[in-house]
């Protein structure tokens, strides 16, 4: 049931104008991108020192964290497979989860399912 449940959001996600709307924003500010280089040592180092500043902030914002769990499991699921496995199923959980009563963050789920399907069809 878990799948046909994340396809239906899939689905639904992809094909709403606001999702293009918000993927546009987030190229326009060069935070999220899509499509990373999966060979960018420096983007890599980037983020994963952007997620060790995420993690050691008393106040996160989850949204940033979840984005960069998915950017950087995407940059590292052609060179460390087992660590991008578990940063996809960690943003995947937090994108699921409902953080201080918001609902859940449907463009870090696309991201996630999208990474996972990656390393899992590999």
């Amino acid at each position: 049931m878990q799948l046909v449940d994340d396809q239906r959001i899939l689905y639904n996600l992809f094909f709403s104008t606001q999702i293009k709307r918000q993927i546009t924003y987030f190229h326009y500010l060069g935070q999220t991108t899509p499509f990373l280089s999966m060979t960018d040592n420096k983007k890599i180092h980037q983020l994963e020192k952007q997620l060790t500043d995420c993690e050691n902030t008393h106040h996160i914002d989850i949204h940033l964290k979840i984005d960069t769990l998915n950017d950087l499991a995407w940059a590292l699921s052609d060179s460390d497979f087992p660590r991008a496995l578990t940063l996809a199923e960690q943003a995947h959980a937090l994108s699921k989860s409902k953080q201080k009563g918001f609902d859940p963050y449907l463009l870090g789920v696309a991201y996630s399912l999208r990474t996972l399907g990656y390393l899992n069809g590999r």
